[in-house]
């Protein structure tokens, strides 16, 4: 049964990323650009004027990023254990027994040690059965979307401008305050 404990635990950090991943693409992004154009050294290139414009574009767009994202995922970023069973049922193609859900299930204290025995045999069989089948979810994030493919141009940039910039790069990202 601490399989299926681990299983649950990763399937709620699978749908946690799928829930936050898009939440967080935009602001990030807008981080990733001022990073980059500060490494390039854009900022001591331009007049005063130009920084402060710079900075308020920068400021605008994050502040219009966090805001209002542009793909707000369904869902809250909570995910309780019933939430992971249910993912992970519908992996499974949703079969009658949901075997997933079935594990979850409690009893009051009300009832006797019989029944709690009875149950516990149940979810021993149920293991049994689908402990081959059942697995963690897996985040599904569209890899083919063209905000993704910006995304990861823009870090791919913001890294190899970053190494460009050497032991200079805390100075530069402060150049635009200078």
């Amino acid at each position: 049964m601490q399989d299926f404990q681990s299983i649950l635990f990763r399937t709620r950090l699978a749908v946690l990323h799928e829930r936050l991943w898009p939440r967080l693409i935009q602001p990030v992004s807008a981080g990733l650009l001022y990073a980059t154009t500060s490494w390039v050294g854009l900022w001591a290139a331009l007049p005063p004027a130009g920084r402060v414009a710079g900075l308020a574009f920068f400021a605008f767009t994050a502040a219009a990023m966090l805001r209002k994202p542009s793909t707000v995922p369904a869902g809250p970023l909570w995910i309780t254990k019933a939430d992971a069973a249910r993912k992970i049922d519908q992996n499974l193609g949703l079969p009658p027994e949901r075997p997933a859900q079935t594990m979850l299930k409690t009893l009051h204290s009300s009832y006797d040690d019989t029944d709690h025995a009875l149950l516990q045999r149940h979810k021993s069989e149920i293991w049994s059965d689908w402990s081959t089948r059942i697995a963690p979810h897996r985040p599904v994030i569209d890899s083919m979307d063209r905000r993704h493919k910006a995304f990861y141009a823009l870090a791919f940039t913001a890294a190899v401008t970053g190494i460009m910039a050497g032991d200079q790069w805390r100075e530069r990202l402060g150049d635009a305050f200078n």
